[in-house]
C-alpha cells in the first residue's frame, strides 16, 4: 500500500470484529502497515450483543484488546451503540465504564440504526419477537435515553480527555442529540428520516 502512493500515512486503520482477532492476524496486520485497529464493540453486555446478532461476547473484547496491545498496537478504537435491544440506563453506564477502564485511544458512540430490510427491521414493522424487536426501547424511553445519555457521556468523555487520561479522540455521532427519537420512528414509518 505504501509503495503505491506517494504520501506519508500517519494512520492506517483496519476494522475488525473482536472474536476474529488472533496473535497471528495482529502480527500480519502490523507487518502490512496497519497502525490502528477499530473494533465494533457495541456493548459489554452479552445479552445485548446476542440480541443485536453480534458474534462476539464481552470476554472477546478483553482478549482481543490484550492481543492487540501485545502485538504492539498503540492506537485502538472502540465503537459503542446506544439503543440496543435490552439496553437499560444501568447496562449502558456499565458498558461505558468498561470501555473507559480499557483506555482505548479513540471512542465513537452511535445510535442504534435499524435497516428496515433486515430481519430486525422487518420485525419492527410487522411485529414479532424472534429478533428482539420487542426489546427495543419505546419512543419515550428512546428519546429520553439517547438525549440525556449522549449529553452526559459527551461531558464525561471530554472531562477525561481534558484530564489527559489517554483519550486523544472522542466522537459521538452528530445525530445523537438531533435524531434521538427519529431513528426508531424512521423504521416504524418505513421511510428514511432524512
Amino acid at each position: 500500500m505504501r509503495a503505491g502512493f506517494e504520501c506519508k500515512f500517519e494512520e492506517v486503520t483496519l476494522e475488525a470484529d473482536p472474536e476474529t482477532i488472533t496473535h497471528e492476524k495482529a502480527a500480519a496486520w502490523r507487518k502490512s502497515g496497519f497502525n490502528r485497529i477499530s473494533m465494533g464493540v457495541q456493548s459489554f453486555q452479552d445479552n445485548e450483543l446476542k440480541a443485536a446478532g453480534r458474534m462476539h461476547r464481552r470476554d472477546d473484547v478483553f482478549r482481543a484488546t490484550q492481543v492487540l496491545r501485545d502485538s504492539g498496537f498503540q492506537n485502538i478504537s472502540f465503537d459503542l451503540i446506544a439503543g440496543l435491544p435490552h439496553q437499560t440506563h444501568d447496562s449502558w453506564d456499565e458498558s461505558v465504564a468498561q470501555l473507559l477502564s480499557m483506555r482505548p485511544e479513540h471512542v465513537s458512540i452511535y445510535l442504534m440504526e435499524i435497516d428496515e430490510s433486515s430481519r430486525l427491521g422487518l420485525e419492527v414493522l410487522t411485529g414479532g419477537i424472534r429478533y428482539s424487536a420487542s426489546a427495543l426501547p419505546d419512543e419515550t424511553r428512546w428519546r429520553h435515553f439517547t438525549s440525556v445519555r449522549a449529553r452526559d457521556w459527551r461531558c464525561r468523555l471530554r472531562s477525561l480527555r481534558n484530564l489527559q487520561l489517554g483519550f486523544a479522540r472522542i466522537r459521538i455521532a452528530p445525530q445523537s442529540e438531533i435524531l434521538a427519537a427519529a431513528a426508531l420512528l424512521r423504521v416504524r414509518c418505513g421511510r428514511p428520516f432524512l
